[in-house]
């Protein structure tokens, strides 16, 4: 549980996509959580881990079978105007999932 975690002090914590990134592509042995984009992103530089003999590849996240993931909302507030009603419709099309797909996102 990461209620007991002790973090080392030797550690480096960071909390921006863009700064993992960084230090997974240019630290020796790190570890961290990033996103699928990112890994695909880097070329082979950054990979992610196989889990419990599962490897973190689209059927797999679909089925369930990689347990590590997570989703993401696109929010807004009501009536948000036509510049973003355009953007969602774009997301939502065929076109707009293959950009994603493209770009290392798998769609549950």
């Amino acid at each position: 549980c990461a209620a007991t975690l002790v973090i080392s002090p030797s550690a480096l914590v960071v909390e921006e996509t863009a700064d993992m990134e960084r230090a997974l592509m240019n630290t020796d042995g790190a570890l961290g959580i990033t996103t699928s984009t990112v890994a695909l992103q880097s070329e082979g530089a950054i990979r992610a881990l196989t889990l419990d003999g599962v490897a973190p590849n689209d059927a797999a996240v679909r089925s369930g079978a990689y347990e590590l993931v997570r989703s993401v909302y696109l929010v807004t507030r009501a009536n948000p105007g036509n510049a973003v009603d355009a953007l969602l419709s774009f997301i939502a099309s065929e076109r707009g999932r293959q950009v994603m797909a493209e770009n290392g996102a798998i769609a549950r």
